[in-house]
């Protein structure tokens, strides 16, 4: 036997099994709000993931941002930090895109030979292999991949960052 309440319950669930008719209940604003926007965001990712289904027509954006959502870290005490992790995020440096508005060539990485990036510097480039350490074992014990989206994630410790780009002397260059 069960809570005599719940039993009402279930007895008057059944039987509205049996009813031909539906009344329909108003929705309150707030529950609308909240399916229509788990929705929106639904098919917005849903687009964003087939826009970017082809890895060779990929927006620059997606390896940095996969998934949509808040990135709580840009809010940052020091404004310049913001602007910084804000470049970096869209893949718009000073060091990456000065050629642009000079009308120069794009600038070669002068150890690797190949054209500066921000993944080439965050990642790859062997100059700066032993300033790379800290962001490398924060990676290994977190079990994630070095690749951007990891760096630039909201859960990478951003100051780990910025020191790798003082270090590096590449923070003046954003």
């Amino acid at each position: 036997m069960g809570i005599p309440g719940n039993n009402i319950a279930d007895l008057g669930a059944k039987l509205a099994l049996d009813l031909n008719t539906i009344t329909p209940l108003p929705v309150s604003y707030n529950d609308f709000r909240c399916t229509l926007k788990k929705h929106l965001h639904k098919k917005w990712q849903d687009n964003w993931d087939t826009i970017n289904a082809f890895p060779n027509q990929t927006t620059h954006l997606y390896p940095t941002k996969p998934t949509l959502k808040d990135w709580v870290s840009s809010n940052r005490n020091s404004r310049e930090e913001e602007i910084s992790l804000a470049r970096l995020r869209l893949g718009s440096c000073l060091f990456n895109k000065l050629h642009i508005y000079t009308r120069e060539p794009h600038p070669i990485c002068r150890t690797c030979q190949v054209p500066t990036s921000i993944p080439h510097i965050l990642i790859e480039c062997t100059q700066y292999t032993y300033q790379r350490r800290s962001i490398i074992s924060y990676l290994r014990k977190e079990g994630l991949p070095n690749i951007i989206s990891c760096i630039l994630d909201d859960n990478f410790p951003l100051n780990t960052l910025f020191t790798f780009l003082r270090e590096t002397q590449y923070y003046s260059k954003i």
